[in-house]
């Protein structure tokens, strides 16, 4: 019997949702990733924010995400930034969500390499929240954005 193939659901927000070229320079670099879909991308002017709906199967999925990130990290300067919506930084949240043939206890091991690799990559702190937090009074993301 051959092995189905899993999905991952990721809804990433970023702290852009004014500027349309870092916006597309962000979201391009998911694009690029063969193994994921883009599903939608809403830019929020108010919030200053941008919701990206993608799946993906997790390995390409991982690197989409990384790429993503730290995109919005290089090309987002959280001194300048301003919204209506609290956030923590450049990339603010990237929730995984089990979307066929994959387990949450999955997805969080998924999560757990992605924060891994993008402080590796961008030395950038990552803070763990929901089903990865680190402490039980981290769960709650507002609880983060402090």
């Amino acid at each position: 019997m051959s092995e189905q193939k899993q999905y991952i659901l990721a809804v990433p927000n970023f702290s852009e949702g004014r500027r349309e070229d870092v916006i597309e320079a962000v979201v391009a670099e998911v694009k690029k990733v063969e193994g994921v879909k883009l599903v939608s991308y809403e830019p929020e002017h108010d919030f200053n924010r941008t919701v990206v709906t993608i799946i993906g199967e997790p390995k390409p999925l991982k690197e989409a995400l990384i790429n993503m990130a730290a995109k919005s990290i290089e090309l987002i300067d959280m001194t300048q930034q301003s919204g209506s919506h609290p956030r923590i930084g450049a990339q603010d949240t990237i929730p995984l969500f089990p979307f066929k043939n994959i387990t949450v206890e999955e997805c969080i091991e998924l999560a757990n390499e992605i924060g891994k690799e993008l402080h590796e990559k961008t030395e950038v702190p990552v803070f763990y929240a929901a089903e990865n937090a680190r402490s039980e009074e981290r769960k709650a993301l507002a609880f983060i954005r402090k």
